[in-house]
């Protein structure tokens, strides 16, 4: 009987991972025009920005999300991450796509040329891009 009970516990612990997960990725299949912009005069990390739909059917334009607080450098390799901050480690950033590349330095100091698909990540919400939870600036 612990053993069912266990069971069942352990598959509504996975479903309520599995929908969290959902729930911030995919984006790409409701967004259109997925801009990447560096650090700037009034900002100090790296932001994707696209028009994404809403649960209306209706587009937000140029919603934005800081990625430093979606994807970190561990030991020369993007990874997703809560306020990661891989922007500070690594160079040469580009958005292919949903695909995001670098060159991010290792415990050695070496440049390691890594990427990452944010559609893994990010996710809209009801037209607005999210990631860990987090929403859109």
């Amino acid at each position: 009987m612990q053993t069912k009970n266990f069971a069942a516990l352990a598959l509504v612990a996975l479903a309520q991972f599995s929908v969290g997960v959902f729930a911030n990725s995919g984006y790409a299949a409701s967004c259109k025009n997925i801009q990447i912009y560096p650090p700037d005069g009034n900002t100090n990390y790296w932001k994707i920005a696209a028009d994404c739909t809403n649960n209306a059917q209706q587009t937000n334009l140029n919603t934005k999300i800081n990625i430093d607080s979606c994807f970190s450098n561990s030991n020369g390799s993007l990874v997703a991450q809560l306020n990661g901050s891989f922007g500070s480690s690594c160079t040469n950033v580009i958005l292919t796509g949903t695909v995001l590349s670098a060159s991010c330095r290792n415990t050695a100091g070496a440049s390691i040329n890594t990427s990452i698909d944010t559609n893994n990540v990010i996710g809209n919400a009801n037209g607005a891009l999210y990631c860990f939870n987090q929403g859109a600036l």
